[in-house]
Protein backbone atom coordinates (compact mmCIF):
# COMPACT_ATOMS: atom_id res chain seq x y z
CA UNK A 1 0.00 0.00 0.00
CA UNK A 2 2.76 2.78 0.96
CA UNK A 3 4.86 1.20 -2.50
CA UNK A 4 1.00 2.25 -4.62
CA UNK A 5 0.67 5.79 -2.76
CA UNK A 6 4.27 7.23 -2.66
CA UNK A 7 4.41 5.91 -6.91
CA UNK A 8 0.93 7.97 -7.29
CA UNK A 9 2.51 10.76 -5.28
CA UNK A 10 5.77 10.71 -7.79
CA UNK A 11 3.19 10.41 -10.70
CA UNK A 12 1.55 13.62 -9.63
CA UNK A 13 4.69 15.70 -8.77
CA UNK A 14 6.46 14.39 -11.70
CA UNK A 15 3.21 15.74 -13.55
CA UNK A 16 3.71 18.61 -11.60
CA UNK A 17 6.81 19.46 -12.67
CA UNK A 18 5.89 18.96 -16.77
CA UNK A 19 3.60 21.51 -16.31
CA UNK A 20 5.70 23.94 -14.37
CA UNK A 21 7.99 23.49 -17.32
CA UNK A 22 5.77 23.76 -20.08
CA UNK A 23 4.47 26.79 -18.99
CA UNK A 24 7.78 28.22 -18.27
CA UNK A 25 8.73 27.55 -21.96
CA UNK A 26 5.93 29.04 -23.03
CA UNK A 27 6.62 32.56 -20.67
CA UNK A 28 10.28 32.00 -21.80
CA UNK A 29 9.07 32.03 -25.61
CA UNK A 30 7.04 34.63 -25.33
CA UNK A 31 9.33 37.27 -23.70
CA UNK A 32 11.68 36.06 -26.37
CA UNK A 33 9.26 36.92 -28.91
CA UNK A 34 8.48 39.93 -26.93
CA UNK A 35 11.89 41.12 -27.07
CA UNK A 36 12.41 40.55 -30.43
CA UNK A 37 9.09 42.84 -31.43
CA UNK A 38 10.70 45.53 -29.22
CA UNK A 39 14.00 45.15 -31.08
CA UNK A 40 12.30 45.26 -34.51
CA UNK A 41 10.16 47.88 -33.59
CA UNK A 42 13.38 50.01 -32.48
CA UNK A 43 14.50 49.06 -35.71
CA UNK A 44 11.73 50.37 -37.24
CA UNK A 45 11.68 53.62 -35.56
CA UNK A 46 14.91 54.06 -36.31
CA UNK A 47 14.46 53.40 -40.28
CA UNK A 48 11.08 55.77 -40.57
CA UNK A 49 13.28 58.43 -38.68
CA UNK A 50 16.31 58.55 -41.14
CA UNK A 51 13.58 58.18 -44.15
CA UNK A 52 11.82 60.94 -42.84
CA UNK A 53 14.85 63.17 -42.39
CA UNK A 54 16.24 62.06 -45.84
CA UNK A 55 12.91 63.26 -47.53
CA UNK A 56 13.15 66.49 -45.16
CA UNK A 57 16.69 66.93 -46.55
CA UNK A 58 15.72 66.44 -49.99
CA UNK A 59 12.79 68.75 -49.76
CA UNK A 60 14.96 71.47 -48.11
CA UNK A 61 17.45 71.45 -51.06
CA UNK A 62 14.26 72.49 -53.23
CA UNK A 63 13.17 75.13 -50.85
CA UNK A 64 16.76 76.77 -50.56
CA UNK A 65 17.04 76.94 -54.45
CA UNK A 66 13.75 78.47 -54.47
CA UNK A 67 14.11 81.02 -51.88
CA UNK A 68 17.13 81.86 -53.82
CA UNK A 69 15.74 82.21 -57.25
CA UNK A 70 12.90 84.23 -55.67
CA UNK A 71 14.80 86.67 -53.73
CA UNK A 72 17.25 86.89 -56.82
CA UNK A 73 14.41 88.25 -59.00
CA UNK A 74 13.65 90.68 -56.69
CA UNK A 75 16.87 92.51 -55.54
CA UNK A 76 18.48 95.40 -57.13
CA UNK A 77 21.80 93.80 -56.09
CA UNK A 78 21.55 90.32 -57.80
CA UNK A 79 25.02 89.72 -56.53
CA UNK A 80 24.35 90.37 -53.27
CA UNK A 81 22.89 86.58 -52.20
CA UNK A 82 24.59 83.65 -53.77
CA UNK A 83 23.36 80.78 -51.48
CA UNK A 84 20.69 80.22 -49.10
CA UNK A 85 20.66 77.13 -46.63
CA UNK A 86 17.85 76.13 -44.31
CA UNK A 87 18.79 73.74 -41.60
CA UNK A 88 17.26 70.39 -41.94
CA UNK A 89 16.50 70.08 -38.17
CA UNK A 90 16.07 73.41 -36.66
CA UNK A 91 14.64 75.29 -40.10
CA UNK A 92 17.05 78.54 -39.30
CA UNK A 93 17.55 79.89 -42.53
CA UNK A 94 20.78 82.02 -43.61
CA UNK A 95 22.56 83.83 -46.31
CA UNK A 96 25.29 83.67 -47.62
CA UNK A 97 27.45 86.17 -50.16
CA UNK A 98 29.41 85.07 -52.95
CA UNK A 99 32.86 85.26 -51.32
CA UNK A 100 31.33 82.28 -49.17
CA UNK A 101 30.24 84.72 -45.96
CA UNK A 102 27.35 84.47 -43.87
CA UNK A 103 25.13 87.56 -44.19
CA UNK A 104 24.34 88.46 -40.78
CA UNK A 105 20.11 89.69 -41.55
CA UNK A 106 20.81 92.96 -39.43
CA UNK A 107 22.82 94.45 -41.92
CA UNK A 108 20.39 93.91 -44.87
CA UNK A 109 17.89 97.10 -45.39
CA UNK A 110 14.73 97.14 -44.04
CA UNK A 111 13.56 96.94 -48.12
CA UNK A 112 15.88 93.62 -48.19
CA UNK A 113 14.15 92.45 -45.49
CA UNK A 114 10.72 92.94 -46.45
CA UNK A 115 11.66 91.56 -49.53
CA UNK A 116 13.47 88.45 -48.27
CA UNK A 117 10.14 87.68 -46.84
CA UNK A 118 8.58 88.06 -49.77
CA UNK A 119 11.17 85.44 -51.61
CA UNK A 120 10.31 83.13 -48.98
CA UNK A 121 6.83 83.11 -48.95
CA UNK A 122 6.95 83.11 -53.03
CA UNK A 123 9.30 79.99 -52.72
CA UNK A 124 7.34 78.30 -50.54
CA UNK A 125 4.53 78.67 -52.53
CA UNK A 126 6.26 77.11 -55.62
CA UNK A 127 7.61 74.47 -53.60
CA UNK A 128 4.13 73.47 -52.53
CA UNK A 129 3.18 73.15 -56.37
CA UNK A 130 -0.73 74.14 -54.65
CA UNK A 131 -2.53 77.16 -56.49
CA UNK A 132 -4.07 79.22 -53.39
CA UNK A 133 -4.91 83.11 -53.46
CA UNK A 134 -2.19 85.75 -52.25
CA UNK A 135 -3.43 88.55 -50.49
CA UNK A 136 -0.41 91.24 -49.83
CA UNK A 137 -1.18 94.45 -48.23
CA UNK A 138 0.77 97.81 -48.08
CA UNK A 139 3.12 96.05 -51.06
CA UNK A 140 5.20 98.38 -51.63
CA UNK A 141 5.97 100.00 -48.91
CA UNK A 142 9.78 100.71 -47.29
CA UNK A 143 11.10 100.12 -50.95
CA UNK A 144 13.27 102.38 -52.85
CA UNK A 145 12.35 102.55 -56.72
CA UNK A 146 14.36 99.68 -58.18
CA UNK A 147 13.01 97.19 -56.02
CA UNK A 148 9.17 98.26 -56.23
CA UNK A 149 9.63 98.13 -59.96
CA UNK A 150 11.39 94.38 -59.67
CA UNK A 151 7.99 93.75 -57.48
CA UNK A 152 5.52 95.19 -59.51
CA UNK A 153 6.66 93.44 -63.02
CA UNK A 154 8.32 89.89 -61.50
CA UNK A 155 6.35 89.48 -58.23
CA UNK A 156 2.63 90.77 -58.53
CA UNK A 157 2.00 88.85 -61.94
CA UNK A 158 3.44 85.59 -61.25
CA UNK A 159 2.54 85.51 -57.03
CA UNK A 160 -0.51 83.50 -58.17
CA UNK A 161 -3.08 82.71 -60.12
CA UNK A 162 -5.68 85.59 -57.98
CA UNK A 163 -3.67 88.33 -56.07
CA UNK A 164 -5.25 90.77 -54.34
CA UNK A 165 -3.12 94.18 -53.70
CA UNK A 166 -4.60 96.26 -50.84
CA UNK A 167 -2.35 99.46 -51.68
CA UNK A 168 -2.71 103.13 -50.38
CA UNK A 169 -2.48 105.72 -52.70
CA UNK A 170 0.65 106.42 -52.55
CA UNK A 171 1.76 103.30 -53.42
CA UNK A 172 0.73 101.42 -56.79
CA UNK A 173 0.01 104.84 -58.91
CA UNK A 174 1.41 105.85 -62.59
CA UNK A 175 3.92 103.66 -64.14
CA UNK A 176 3.49 100.75 -61.75
CA UNK A 177 -0.45 100.79 -62.29
CA UNK A 178 0.47 100.67 -66.10
CA UNK A 179 2.78 97.55 -65.62
CA UNK A 180 0.30 96.09 -64.03
CA UNK A 181 -2.97 96.76 -66.05
CA UNK A 182 -2.14 93.71 -68.44
CA UNK A 183 -2.98 91.43 -65.15
CA UNK A 184 -5.92 93.48 -63.20
CA UNK A 185 -9.38 91.95 -63.31
CA UNK A 186 -11.10 94.44 -60.96
CA UNK A 187 -10.72 97.92 -59.00
CA UNK A 188 -11.82 98.87 -55.86
CA UNK A 189 -11.77 101.57 -52.96
CA UNK A 190 -11.79 101.15 -49.49
CA UNK A 191 -13.78 104.21 -47.92
CA UNK A 192 -13.22 103.93 -44.24
CA UNK A 193 -16.08 106.18 -42.21
CA UNK A 194 -14.81 107.47 -39.18
CA UNK A 195 -18.50 108.71 -37.79
CA UNK A 196 -20.06 105.43 -38.43
CA UNK A 197 -16.87 103.19 -37.93
CA UNK A 198 -17.87 101.11 -40.66
CA UNK A 199 -15.81 100.78 -44.49
CA UNK A 200 -17.97 100.72 -47.82
CA UNK A 201 -16.36 99.53 -51.41
CA UNK A 202 -16.90 101.08 -54.24
CA UNK A 203 -15.75 100.08 -58.12
CA UNK A 204 -12.92 102.21 -59.05
CA UNK A 205 -9.41 103.18 -57.96
CA UNK A 206 -7.61 106.09 -56.83
CA UNK A 207 -5.18 106.91 -59.67
CA UNK A 208 -8.14 106.43 -62.03
CA UNK A 209 -10.38 108.88 -59.55
CA UNK A 210 -7.91 111.46 -59.80
CA UNK A 211 -7.66 111.48 -63.45
CA UNK A 212 -10.90 111.63 -64.21
CA UNK A 213 -11.45 114.69 -61.87
CA UNK A 214 -8.57 116.38 -63.65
Amino acid sequence: MEIDAATKEFQRLENMLAGLLEADAKARLGRHERGRMVAHSFKARGTLREFRQRIIERNVARIERLILESYQQLLRKTSLVERVVVDSRMFAMSLFAPDGHRIELGRLSAGERQLLAVAILWGLAKASGRVLPTAIDTPLGRLDGAHRENLVRRYFPNASHQVLLLSTDKEITGEHLQSLEPWIGHRYRLHYDDRTRSTTVSPGYFDFELQGAA
